[in-house]
């Protein structure tokens, strides 16, 4: 044991990446439903997660539940690990989390396509614009 190089332990919080991204209820909940439904699809326990990216199994369990209103490190962790994209936040946050919403929607339940394509028509012939790209109408 005379061999074993001292452990240095730094006693320095590291510092500050990424500031706190405010991301609204609707956004967090978005991206705590996004969490959640990575995390099942690859079939992990909040302990797995947990394990691989450091946060601590009940706060994934708060961030998957939308209770965390900023997108945090350990956010960004769980990001991370399940390969998630990042909200943006800002202006489009509104946007992003209802892109969110609704590819989630049809993610879990495929046979959702039509009505939200409907949903969709509808609301374009409403406001009389075309957002398919196909010129459909």
């Amino acid at each position: 044991m005379d061999n074993v190089a001292p452990v240095t332990i730094s006693t320095t919080k590291p510092e500050r990446v990424h500031a706190r991204l405010p991301l609204g209820t609707a956004g967090a909940k978005a991206l705590g439903a996004r969490i959640r439904s990575a995390r099942l699809r690859a079939d992990m326990r909040l302990e797995d997660l947990s394990t691989l990216s450091g946060v601590h199994r009940s706060q994934i369990s708060r961030i998957e539940r939308g209770l965390a209103l900023t997108l945090t490190a350990n956010a960004r962790r769980l990001c991370a690990c399940l390969d998630i994209p990042l909200p943006v936040g800002g202006a489009d946050a509104p946007i992003d989390a209802l892109t969110t919403r609704m590819a989630e929607l049809v993610r879990q339940y495929p046979e959702s396509t039509a009505l939200v394509d409907r949903a969709l028509a509808t609301i374009e012939r409403r406001f009389g614009v075309d957002t398919s790209g196909a010129g459909r109408r």
